[in-house]
């Protein structure tokens, strides 16, 4: 019998597994897709909002990038911040939270760490539509 292991995003320095609460992002792409890295039954799992599932769910670390390259983008402070992360972030699976454009996978990340909405991606859009309005107005 073959075991096989499973997928585990890893500290690309140490080679150990991303502690609980590290904020991931798609970096192979142009979407931005962030997650939160939390574990299950000792098994590395994602929390994500997700425009595939149009809710937050948690799913195997896998099925975050397809098993391609992640970025990390922010990094709990310790163990104790980890887990107010992930228990932030579990509250939007457990309400099971719907994704929108203006609830998106960046907004659960930032909820998760800050405790308010915040998308990059919406704020660059929402500025260059605004500046698109300005330049057409004059």
């Amino acid at each position: 019998m073959i075991y096989q292991q499973p997928f585990v995003y890893t500290d690309p320095q140490s080679g150990f597994p991303l502690a609980g609460g590290t904020a991931i992002e798609d970096c192979t792409s142009l979407s931005s897709h962030q997650a939160i890295v939390a574990y299950r039954y000792g098994q590395q799992v994602v929390i994500e909002n997700s425009f595939r599932y149009r809710h937050a769910v948690v799913i195997p670390s896998i099925q975050f990038n397809g098993g391609k390259m992640a970025c990390v983008v922010r990094v709990p402070n310790d163990q104790w911040h980890g887990e107010q992360i992930i228990h932030r972030a579990c509250a939007d699976v457990d309400a099971q939270v719907k994704w929108t454009p203006f609830n998106n996978c960046q907004d659960l990340v930032t909820r998760a760490y800050e405790g308010k909405n915040g998308s990059k991606t919406r704020n660059i859009v929402l500025g260059g539509l605004a500046a698109v309005a300005v330049i057409a107005s004059l």
